[in-house]
């Protein structure tokens, strides 16, 4: 037990009066004269025992009042083995984070999270004396997290907190608070108002530090199913206009109800493009197909739609993507008999083909190409290998049909350009194509099946040569060795024959299966962006060949009009777009430039779907075992904030507890002079 006002104790010395008054007590006794004296010496004797015991009793409760009341103007308090008081008059620092992210929309009744942590925070406010400094933290570490505020500006700071994308965890949090707090001297303590949750915001990025003492202060909603999108993702990435393509979306599904038969939505271009129902098991996810057609060419804004409540910052996920209206393809030959390729694509509207000499070659055209075939080239330039190399790393797709025997070692000087060291050995011997590998999603969708008796193209010259890491075989020859590799580079894709593309060593461009092959390819070339970024984990996105020509910098627009200047850093081709925390808000957004257009779709981030609150038995564990002695846990439900702020600086108070000893012992001092006779 400790006291507030120590001093008060002095006044224990008022216990001697009580004592005074008995031991010089001057009451007169009258005689009376009685004719029998032996009865009268009974008497005597009786009576004066009754009067002793009677005496000490009322100079027993007398003396205990006088100690009681003064014990309870000395404030007594009580602290826990674990706390220690803090009753100094030393400048207070306090912050106060409250937890704004998406979780805290879960509600109490029809109360958010957040409303209860904006009312708790009001009140550890008005538990503090004027002359307190407050700190105001959110996830969105805004300016105003970086100063003291007084009551009445912190009071209207928190008026204005709303749900924000940010998720920051603890030891962030620790970080910022301690920055403005290690800037002034006096006594420190931080709160943290949140639902806690496992994924987010952990108590083990505390630190056991005694300058500080930390306040945790969990909240807790009561339970409701969600529901959320996932992610999404296409069967097929290439997209055409008027041709079917699915849809992939995974969904998942937070609580112990079983959930059936619920819709969910394709919306392409303010348009339904697409529906379908799913089936949820308690906590479960799925992956549910939706069927659709494009019949708009160029960029798509579109987005997956559930229906849920209170949680529903997830309900949707926007995406973009591209029905290009046209794929450029490049070819680059300096031995031209058969233009297969010319062929090929010139009888499709949906490429626009071009044919260079090598002695001719148009480097813009091959910079915004798509799709780049190198065929049957028998000396490359060191020029022409770092652009063709460069070329695929940003992104591209280059097919290449290797020279004949007398230029394999300018062939696999080429080929070094992209980290490969393949052993090229001629082969003259007559082989067929044996087999496709339908395992790989190269030809997914080009054959319903193959039959057994299919009339395999084949060839009487071709490098045998084993597929290096990370590479796969496409095609496959009846001797095992690959016809076709295909092989990622950086961002981009290589795709190696090993065969010419000329009839003099095999008949290959004139087979069926020379055009799925060759289409598959240039289809694939399409360079797309990402369907959709996360806010708050995608703070540069890098586009390839985004025009930033002109003296105005590039601009972001969001759909409701407003915009802001990202950062730029250009390489090669190449153009990194640095929102610096400026996309707040899901949905669907235009970068642009004076002379060239993206459209990119963020997305608020799927931790805080996943509802998993730590418990106080949980926190109390880690704590202990983190050491964490600054730190206790806001238990008090039902009391108030700033009686229990109180107890937790000054310990829980007793003097309450004196004043009724106080008035015990008076009133069983009036029974016994009232009653004892």
């Amino acid at each position: 037990m400790q006291f507030l006002n120590p001093y008060m104790l002095w006044g224990l010395v008022l216990l001697a009066i009580p004592v005074i008054i008995h031991l010089f007590n001057f009451r007169r006794y009258r005689k009376v004269f009685f004719t029998n004296v032996r009865q009268l010496q009974e008497i005597a004797v009786k009576t004066r025992r009754n009067a002793r015991l009677k005496n000490l009793l009322v100079l027993l409760l007398r003396m205990t009042t006088v100690a009681a009341l003064v014990l309870a103007f000395a404030a007594p308090f009580k602290v826990d083995k674990n706390q220690k008081a803090n009753v100094s008059n030393q400048n207070r620092l306090v912050s106060i984070f409250i937890d704004n992210s998406f979780s805290m929309e879960s509600a109490v009744g029809e109360v958010s999270l957040l409303d209860l942590a904006k009312q708790r925070a009001l009140e550890i406010v008005d538990a503090y004396p004027l002359s307190s400094k407050f700190q105001l933290l959110t996830n969105d570490f805004s300016g105003i997290s970086q100063r003291f505020l007084n009551k009445d500006a912190f009071v209207e700071e928190v008026q204005n907190i709303i749900f924000s994308p940010a998720i920051r965890t603890t030891r962030e949090i620790m970080i910022r608070q301690k920055s403005l707090l290690d800037s002034e001297d006096g006594i420190k303590e931080c709160f943290f108002i949140s639902d806690f949750q496992k994924n987010t915001v952990n108590p083990s990025g505390l630190e056991a530090d005694t300058s500080y003492n930390i306040v945790l202060m969990p909240l807790y909603a009561d339970l409701h199913a969600d529901i959320f999108v996932d992610s999404c993702w296409f069967e097929s990435p290439v997209h055409r206009q008027g041709e079917s393509n699915k849809l992939f979306v995974k969904l998942r599904g937070i609580g112990n109800e079983m959930l059936q038969k619920l819709p969910v939505r394709l919306i392409i271009n303010n348009r339904q493009a697409g529906l379908n129902t799913f089936d949820l098991a308690p906590n479960g996810e799925t992956v549910v197909e939706i069927l659709f057609t494009v019949y708009d060419k160029g960029v798509c804004f579109a987005s997956i739609e559930v229906s849920d409540y209170p949680i529903i910052f997830d309900d949707k996920l926007f995406f973009t993507f591209s029905v290009a209206e046209q794929i450029q393809v490049v070819e680059l030959n300096n031995r031209l008999r058969q233009n297969y390729l010319q062929s090929l694509f010139n009888e499709d509207e949906a490429f626009d083909y071009h044919r260079f000499d090598l002695s001719a070659i148009d480097y813009s055209a091959l910079t915004q190409a798509n799709f780049v075939v190198l065929s049957n080239v028998e000396n490359i330039s060191s020029g022409l290998s770092s652009t063709l190399e460069q070329f695929v790393g940003e992104g591209g797709a280059l097919a290449v049909f290797p020279p004949s025997e007398s230029h394999k070692d300018e062939f696999s000087l080429f080929l070094q350009r992209f980290g490969l060291s393949l052993p090229l050995q001629p082969d003259t011997a007559f082989h067929h194509f044996g087999s496709l590998n339908l395992q790989s999603r190269f030809y997914d969708e080009v054959f319903e099946r193959i039959p057994d008796n299919m009339d395999m193209p084949s060839t009487r010259f071709h490098y045998y040569t084993t597929p290096p890491v990370g590479a796969e075989s496409i095609i496959t020859l009846t001797n095992g060795a690959p016809a076709l590799i295909r092989m990622p580079y950086k961002n981009g894709m290589l795709y190696l024959f090993t065969i010419p593309l000329d009839e003099q060593y095999s008949n290959f461009p004139r087979q069926a299966l020379f055009v799925p092959t060759m289409l598959r390819m240039a289809l694939n070339s399409l360079r797309e962006h990402s369907l959709y970024y996360v806010i708050g984990q995608n703070e540069f996105l890098s586009l390839w060949n985004f025009s930033l020509s002109g003296e105005t910098p590039p601009s972001v627009f969001a759909e409701d009009g407003s915009s802001f200047i990202p950062g730029i850093r250009e390489r090669s081709g190449q153009s990194d777009i640095f929102m610096h925390d400026n996309i707040r808000q899901a949905g669907l957004y235009t970068i642009a430039s004076m002379s060239d257009t993206v459209h990119v779709a963020f997305n608020y981030d799927r931790k805080e779907s996943v509802l998993e609150n730590l418990k106080i038995g949980d926190i109390e564990d880690i704590i202990r075992e983190n050491g964490l002695n600054n730190v206790s846990i806001w238990k008090k439900t039902n009391a108030s904030i700033a009686q229990g702020l109180m107890e937790m600086q000054h310990g829980a108070p007793l003097w309450r507890w004196f004043i009724i000893i106080a008035l015990l012992t008076l009133l069983t001092e009036g029974l016994i002079l009232r009653f004892w006779k």
